[in-house]
């Protein structure tokens, strides 16, 4: 039964009972009356933009018929002609009714049993919702969203033939998934995805979008990509939410899984799962705009790798609109692509002719408003002097009349710092902030921050000996600073900043609404990238000095807000990036402290990570006895730990453990620069680990025909360390794409192989059971001789300081060499 359907059925079933209700009235008007307010819900809810998808609907659609069965027999009985005239004629208060009193609730206990039925049904659905609410976005993403609200589409009477062949393309069937749009800077691109998004969503057939933008947060990188796509999907594809949800409460952390792990589980899976009800269902579009703003070129190949599989998705016609300038990394990825995938438009090779028809249309339209705009200012004299004072205003403050030429040098002196302070910073921050946000963090007032930026496109005058590029280390050095006499004096940093309580909160399970008002834009901001700024500004670090004050007062603060807002892992880097500032000669004591940090993290990353106040409860009541961290900060331990457990005295050579594995690791190996780990195991999968983070990066498991059946017993990394190569007991030996995870080629052995090495030159492998040639000339096949090669059957691997060891158990184990 569709979801139409069902609101068909229920209208008629609300019908009928208002009749029974009004027959009724005499024996149970409260019973009732609660009956017919639920159904009056009930209909406005299915009359309403989600009705027709409601995930429960097949769920309720036997209850809603058997109660409507049930109200037309009701109502045959109770057809006594014109009952209530006949009544009010003979003055008779009662009547024979055709049921007695008992069976009357009778009835009524039927008709609320349908309602509980049916409002379960409904808070099953609403969970369902609210499961889906706890995947993150990226705010800003979607074409219609409020941030980009004013950014152009395309006017009538322009790209009439491009939008055409997109609208064909679309629609055709056996057409190509992928419609690559792109061209160099300036030529329309956004315009036009924006206009394309905004026509399929009126026709019903956008599934989902995304606009990437440098330094709008989550826009400018791929950490949220899939699971924005797989929101809205779940919004646009009837009957996908049920199989996003059971994605969700198998594993409520795949928001922070690599791409590939979110690709398969949210979006791949469930879309193979769904079943589509009709044609015009099944036609869906993903828009994705600007994929070369996105930061990393990694993730660019491994989208583009991704979005080519879903074109082995059915009954769902999915299509993917993508628009893009042609940097490098993208060309790369759509050469990889298998032949048939895309179809690509070079926008600035366009004709002539069209082209300068467009701009024609574009200019009369803005010249139009021009007019429109003068005829309105023509009589007010006002309308002039206004443009003059804007134009003549050195700071934009309509409260201030004071021109240039009238201020003094020393005014003027005054001016061109504060442009240098405020310019300076902005061009250097990482991600963009609000006017607020920059008054906090440069404290200052905020109608001052506004005074000054109003106005920076119409300065006249800088004096010439400050014309001179800012200089990019001193606006570093100056925000850095900022940053930390922020977090120092803030309020909004300190032990259990969400006032969760619970120690055993898990960091999915908080509202990100409550994350953000108590984490507003600018400590977020802060938190993330004051390490940045002090990198870029070349300062060293000393024992006393600002960072180390910082780190003694309120380092779990910080810890704890990174893992609230979802960037627990960065500070592993972020303290990498400090020992590199040491002066060693003359911070001995914060050289300490900061090796005491990292071991602090690496040791608890994971349980940090999922539960951030379990940093108070249990990383620091497990720290050793020496550690630095536990002494100065042993007066957070919560009070309710009435006895403290015994610990070691001082930190192992543990660094940390990397857990995935669902069966014995058989098999452990660094990549060549010793930044990657790659793990085999008996759960049929290899893995691989940022060697510093401990942070997955890939499952190289794949799907179709590219995972392995069989235990995987060894794997290893090709002397560039862009191929890793794996041998399983299902008799194969299986190429991946180190960065992407893509499969590459697979090689029939035959054999079980248990140990496999690249040679220096990468251009075949040995193994325990002879040579594996990978000439492209030759082909792929094993050599028909073999070598006598001897390998230590045992999961360990090397790389200068560090030991990696697989374990029978599924875990991993990085140690420190001393």
């Amino acid at each position: 039964m569709s979801g139409l359907e069902i609101v068909a059925s229920v209208i008629a079933m609300i019908n009928l009972s208002m009749k029974v209700t009004t027959l009724c009235f005499e024996y149970s008007q409260a019973e009732v009356d609660h009956i017919k307010d639920v159904f009056k819900d009930l209909q406005r809810l299915l009359q309403g933009p989600d009705g027709a998808t409601l995930s429960v609907s097949q769920r309720i659609s036997l209850s809603i018929k058997d109660c409507l069965s049930q109200l037309e027999k009701l109502e045959d009985q109770l057809k006594l002609g014109n009952t209530r005239k006949v009544m009010r004629r003979l003055r008779v208060r009662a009547l024979k009714w055709p049921f007695t009193s008992k069976q009357i609730e009778k009835i009524i206990s039927s008709l609320k049993r349908y309602e509980q039925t049916i409002s379960l049904a409904l808070q099953v659905d609403q969970t369902l919702k609210i499961d889906l609410a706890r995947l993150p976005t990226a705010e800003g993403a979607s074409f219609d969203s409020y941030i980009d609200e004013h950014d152009p589409r395309c006017l009538p009477n322009t790209r009439i033939e491009l939008l055409q062949q997109i609208t064909d393309w679309a629609e055709d069937t056996h057409g190509k998934s992928i419609y690559w749009l792109n061209g160099m800077a300036g030529t329309g691109k956004s315009t036009i995805s924006r206009t394309v998004a905004q026509s399929f969503f009126a026709k019903g057939q956008l599934g989902a979008s995304f606009f990437f933008k440098t330094g709008e947060g989550d826009r400018g990188n791929a950490t949220r990509f899939f699971t924005t796509i797989a929101t809205q999907l779940e919004s646009s594809v009837s009957g996908l939410s049920q199989h996003i949800r059971e994605v969700i409460n198998t594993d409520s952390n795949i928001s922070k899984k690599t791409l590939k792990d979110q690709f398969e589980t949210l979006i791949f899976q469930p879309l193979l799962k769904t079943k589509i009800v009709s044609l015009q269902a099944s036609r869906v579009v993903l828009v994705v705009d600007a994929l070369d703003k996105c930061d990393r070129e990694e993730d660019i190949k491994v989208i583009l790798h991704l979005l080519s599989e879903l074109k082995n998705i059915s009954p769902v016609h999915l299509r993917i609109f993508l628009i893009s300038r042609p940097e490098l990394p993208i060309r790369l990825g759509f050469k990889k692509m298998s032949g048939g995938t895309y179809q690509d438009l070079v926008l600035h090779e366009i004709p002539k002719v069209i082209v300068e028809h467009d701009i024609l249309v574009y200019f009369n339209h803005e010249l139009k408003k021009i007019r429109e705009e003068l005829k309105m200012a023509t009589p007010l004299f006002i309308f002039a002097a206004t443009i003059y004072r804007f134009i003549g205003d050195t700071r934009g403050n309509p409260k201030r009349h004071q021109l240039i030429i009238d201020q003094t040098e020393e005014e003027i002196k005054i001016l061109a710092e504060e442009f240098q302070e405020l310019v300076g910073v902005i061009i250097t921050l990482t991600s963009p902030l609000s006017t607020l946000s920059l008054a906090n963090l440069l404290t200052i007032p905020k109608d001052e921050v506004a005074c000054r930026l109003d106005p920076l496109h119409s300065i006249l005058h800088i004096p010439a000996s400050d014309t001179a590029p800012i200089d990019e280390r001193k606006a570093h050095k100056l925000l850095s600073d900022k940053c930390l006499q922020l977090l120092l004096n803030s309020q909004h940093l300190k032990q259990d900043i969400c006032n969760v309580q619970r120690p055993g909160t898990r960091q999915i399970e908080i509202d990100s609404k409550v994350i953000d008002s108590c984490l507003p834009p600018d400590i977020q901001y802060t938190c993330r990238y004051w390490v940045y700024h002090l990198e870029q500004s070349q300062s060293q670090l000393y024992d006393d000095d600002q960072v180390h004050i910082f780190l003694q007062k309120r380092v779990l603060y910080w810890l704890e807000a990174l893992s609230l807002i979802g960037h627990l892992t960065e500070s592993i880097s972020m303290i990498d990036i400090l020992q590199s500032l040491l002066e060693i000669s003359v911070s001995t004591v914060l050289s300490q402290f900061i090796h005491d940090t990292k071991r602090f993290i690496l040791s608890n990353r994971s349980i940090i990570e999922d539960a951030p106040l379990q940093i108070y409860s249990s990383a620091l009541i497990f720290a050793p006895e020496k550690s630095i961290i536990r002494k100065i900060f042993k007066g957070h331990i919560p009070n309710w730990i009435a006895k403290l457990p015994k610990v070691k005295d001082d930190w192992s050579t543990l660094l940390q453990t990397l857990e995935g594995h669902t069966s014995s690791v058989s098999a452990v190996t660094f990549s060549p620069d010793g930044q990657v780990v790659a793990s085999a195991s008996g759960d049929r999968t290899v893995r691989l680990w940022d060697s510093k983070t401990g942070a997955g990066l890939s499952t190289l498991e794949g799907h179709t025909e590219w995972g392995h059946t069989g235990w995987v017993s060894a794997v290893t990394f090709s002397p560039d360390g862009q191929v890793v190569a794996s041998a399983s007991g299902d008799g194969t030996v299986r190429l991946w794409d180190s960065k992407t995870g893509a499969g590459r080629n697979v090689i029939r052995v035959d054999e079980d192989i248990h140990h496999l090495k690249f040679s220096s030159n990468g251009s075949y492998l040995d193994s325990d059971q002879g040579r594996i040639c990978l000439d492209p000339v030759a082909g792929l096949f094993i050599q028909q001789h073999w070598l006598p090669l001897e390998f230590r059957a045992t999961a360990v691997g090397f790389w200068d300081h560090l030991l990696v060891l697989g374990h029978w158990s599924g875990s991993i184990t990085l140690l420190e060499i001393k």
